[in-house]
């Protein structure tokens, strides 16, 4: 308040994000404030999670895998932090004389510390928009343990720095076929169809060994193919990639290319250097949009958060190229 020369600061109440069978998360907020000569006022505000046990006292290693969990998520929406991780312990059962406040046991950790390796195109949702869905997406990323390895090969650039660029492309490529396998149409034919179709196949062949050959190839035939399940989700690539790029000319050279890395097979019409960093987080991007569905997040959600991604990835390309080719002098 200029004219009273006063100045106030509020704090936001907590807000319990969701309640769990054995424990309720929650977000606190802290501010702190600090006054000198030199410097004048400085501010800092923070969040803190909260995760209390609901029934019985969590074990510090319950604690731990919970806090993996959605430092995870955290790292997974976009925030990062390098400061050190500070856990403070209470129990309020344990009282000490003369002592009214509970006390509190702290210990630090960078271990899961995520960094920020990649583009950041993705715009961060604000918590408002979501709160009505908070619970359903919290719920799910907890709960649904087939989303895990997708989303633990794409955090790995984040939690390894140093991780090759062909190894980058690798982990954007297995996790979008691991999410297609178990979230979407995984079979041409039914089960029963491909069962007969196999069989029929089978019965016209006499020699054993033959057989069984065609009986291991024939394994996962009734499976859609890297490229197959990247063309069914056409669609959603779309909505990250730049206007200028033509998404099936796009796939052709990433399953060409993920051939060659992992067979060493042809390098026809194989991608490299920029152009495969820039695959690589167009899966990436593609791999959160079809994760961030299945957690919960609606199609206005969505849009909120993938409306300007490819035109900033777009951008961070042509920056990339001209500073990778020379930039020309006037």
């Amino acid at each position: 308040n200029v004219y009273d020369e006063s100045f106030s600061l509020i704090k936001h109440d907590p807000i319990v994000l969701t309640t769990f069978e054995e424990f309720t998360l929650e977000i606190g907020f802290i501010i702190n404030h600090n006054l000198n000569r030199e410097k004048g006022l400085s501010i800092n505000d923070s969040a803190i999670l909260k995760i209390k046990a609901r029934n019985n006292n969590l074990s510090l290693w319950d604690l731990i895998d919970i806090y993996k969990k959605f430092k995870k998520f955290i790292a997974f929406i976009g925030f990062f932090d390098e400061a050190e991780d500070i856990f403070s312990l209470y129990d309020k059962e344990i009282k000490y004389e003369n002592i009214e406040q509970m006390i509190e046991m702290k210990f630090y950790t960078k271990q899961y510390n995520f960094k920020n390796n990649g583009i950041d195109a993705i715009k961060k949702i604000n918590y408002d928009f979501i709160e009505q869905n908070i619970e359903v997406i919290l719920h799910n990323w907890y709960n649904v343990n087939d989303l895990s390895d997708s989303i633990d090969l794409i955090l790995e650039k984040y939690f390894h720095p140093k991780l090759s660029l062909e190894s980058f492309f690798l982990n954007s490529c297995f996790a979008i076929e691991i999410f297609h396998r178990r979230f979407k149409k995984n079979n041409r034919y039914s089960k029963p169809e491909f069962k007969r179709i196999k069989n029929e196949i089978l019965s016209k062949i006499d020699d054993l060994e033959v057989k069984s050959f065609f009986e291991n190839k024939l394994a996962h035939a009734n499976e859609p193919s890297f490229r197959e399940r990247l063309e069914s989700l056409n669609d959603d690539l779309k909505l990250v990639l730049p206007y200028t790029i033509d998404s099936n000319e796009l796939i052709k050279s990433i399953v060409n290319t993920r051939n060659n890395i992992v067979h060493r097979s042809s390098c026809k019409g194989v991608i490299s250097g920029l152009e495969l960093y820039y695959a690589s987080f167009y899966l990436e991007a593609l791999t959160k949009l079809c994760v961030f569905k299945e957690l919960g997040f609606n199609q206005n959600h969505i849009n909120a958060m993938f409306t300007n991604t490819r035109e900033q990835i777009e951008s961070m390309y042509h920056l990339n190229r001209r500073i990778q080719t020379g930039i020309k002098k006037k």
